[in-house]
């Protein structure tokens, strides 16, 4: 993850798969803890009402043949590049 900006109270994250992350959908949270004046820790969770969907993993060094190939291979008609 990297943070792209800060302003004011906003902050815009990037945030790119793992070279093993599977294809599929994943929820959103975010997470963030701080300790307070008085030395309580304080942890505040988001979760993001929309989902992200890993189509396929461009970094995954693996076989060729996946299922991500797959699907692909039939939104481009079957034509193989």
């Amino acid at each position: 993850m990297k943070i792209k900006q800060i302003s004011g109270n906003t902050m815009h994250l990037e945030v790119m798969p793992s070279a093993k992350a599977l294809i599929g959908q994943y929820e959103v949270f975010v997470e963030t803890k701080m300790t307070n004046a008085a030395g309580k820790k304080l942890v505040f969770r988001y979760k993001d009402d929309d989902t992200i969907c890993v189509l396929f993993n461009a970094w995954c060094k693996g076989n060729r043949n996946t299922v991500a190939d797959k699907c692909w291979l039939r939104w481009l008609g079957g034509v193989k590049i």
